[in-house]
């Protein structure tokens, strides 16, 4: 990427060949860890958990599963999703070794009779955990994954990516064309703009990750329990979820 005086110009390897392509401005949605966002000289994200996740057979499982259990997840959570026929998806997000921590959860899953084989291909990707102090330069914006715009507590980005993009596209990108006017101190009204409307869900969400990562399985185990037992709402039955926490699972009694 190259930001010249009038454009901004992106070179891209096409199969065999290179393509040069300039524009009045560029959106970097490229997802976490961008060499682009390292040439822009910009502050790097430091706080990232690494997710890990594998297609597996399953036997017979209709409930979406929730692992609360730092020794299957570290600082985070697992889960076991049925998608379509006997597939689902087995996975956890963890500060490190996820690799060790999947290995782990899949035998674990075997042993149970859960799923019907550990021999999977496994899938990585990072998470993370704070946005980016600077998601601007002349003639850039950085949305979504790129510049951290993920839930810090579940990992969820989809939501917060299109609404980011949305913020650049109906007011930021509109005003600069109109003005003729793509300078960094400009673009800077789209990250005031996203703290503002965002910023409240990831400062509380960096706050409730911060203190889920310090508690133990018991501290965490009443809590979850009596939530599932006693405040579940009315249409609950539907989602069918089960919270397992170490070995025994909870369930909430007829919401089963």
């Amino acid at each position: 990427m190259d930001i010249k005086l009038n454009s901004v110009e992106v070179v891209y390897k096409n199969r065999d060949s290179f393509v040069s392509v300039e524009a009045r401005i560029a959106i970097i949605a490229t997802g976490f860890g961008s060499n682009l966002i390292k040439k822009l000289h910009l502050p790097q994200i430091k706080d990232f958990l690494i997710g890990a996740q594998a297609e597996v057979s399953s036997n017979d499982i209709e409930r979406v599963e929730i692992y609360l259990n730092h020794e299957i997840a570290p600082g985070s959570f697992g889960w076991l999703v049925p998608t379509q026929g006997n597939k689902a998806l087995a996975g956890l997000m963890t500060y490190s070794k996820p690799k060790w921590y999947l290995d782990q959860t899949i035998a674990k899953l075997k042993a149970q009779n859960k799923i019907a084989s550990p021999n999977v291909t496994k899938r990585y990707g990072v998470i993370p955990l704070q946005t980016l102090r600077k998601m601007f330069a002349d003639r850039v914006l950085i949305v979504g994954e790129a510049a951290g715009q993920v839930k810090p507590m579940t990992g969820g980005g989809a939501y917060t990516s299109a609404f980011s993009v949305q913020i650049s596209q109906a007011s930021i990108i509109q005003r600069s064309l109109n003005r003729n006017n793509y300078s960094a101190g400009t673009l800077s009204l789209y990250q005031l703009e996203c703290n503002r409307l965002l910023g409240r869900e990831f400062t509380i969400g960096r706050w409730g990750q911060n203190i889920w990562k310090k508690l133990s399985n018991n501290s965490y185990r009443v809590p979850v329990q009596h939530r599932l037992k006693n405040n579940l709402p009315e249409n609950f039955c539907s989602a069918k979820i089960c919270v397992s926490i170490r070995t025994v699972s909870y369930y909430s009694g007829q919401h089963t």
